[in-house]
């Protein structure tokens, strides 16, 4: 089993308010997000790159992996709950009360049809599969997004996923500590 990971969340892409999360992509900013958060993530010289199977994480990994020459892929069980069946929400403060109330419940769906708690569950699930495919891996970094992520290090460290998830940005970079149950935010 990995002792350490790095997280990334996915770098700024275009919302399409007509189409699926999931399926958004990276624009211009988010490129040059990904591409500059490229040299922090050299400074702790990561052996493996995984990302998402959403197209702006693996358009963010692809970005960072280019800027480190490593390769990356995708792998199942990073992807963010709902991203297919979540509604746009233009207002960004009914947004951010959705997601509080998604935390909230963790037992219940309420955006897309996978509770909280369970798609923290299928996050450490990747990252332990991830493991045993990999177990001449260091330190892998993991493209992934928000909501998924905070739900994962709300879990393994007791703190709450709300307050995790709205310190997020775009892009943003935590480096976890798996046995002693803790993250920081490397600058």
């Amino acid at each position: 089993m990995f002792r350490h990971v790095m997280l990334v969340r996915h770098a700024m892409p275009i919302v399409f308010p007509d189409r699926p999360p999931g399926s958004w992509r990276l624009g211009a900013e988010g490129m040059a997000q990904a591409s500059d958060l490229a040299r922090t993530v050299a400074l702790q010289s990561p052996d493996l790159i995984v990302t998402s199977t959403e197209p702006k994480a693996i358009e963010t990994g692809g970005t960072i992996a280019a800027g480190l020459h490593l390769a990356c892929s995708s792998f199942e069980g990073f992807h963010e709950q709902g991203a297919d069946s979540v509604p746009f929400v233009d207002d960004r403060d009914e947004f951010r009360k959705i997601v509080k109330r998604h935390f909230e419940l963790a037992d219940r769906a309420i955006l897309g049809s996978e509770p909280s708690r369970d798609a923290a569950r299928r996050f450490r699930t990747a990252l332990d599969l991830l493991s045993i495919r990999f177990p001449e891996v260091r330190l892998p970094l993991i493209v992934s997004h928000g909501r998924i992520m905070a739900a994962f290090l709300g879990g393994l460290t007791g703190q709450d996923p709300w307050d995790i998830w709205k310190e997020l940005t775009f892009p943003d970079l935590i480096r976890v500590d798996l046995n002693a149950r803790r993250f920081e935010q490397p600058h």
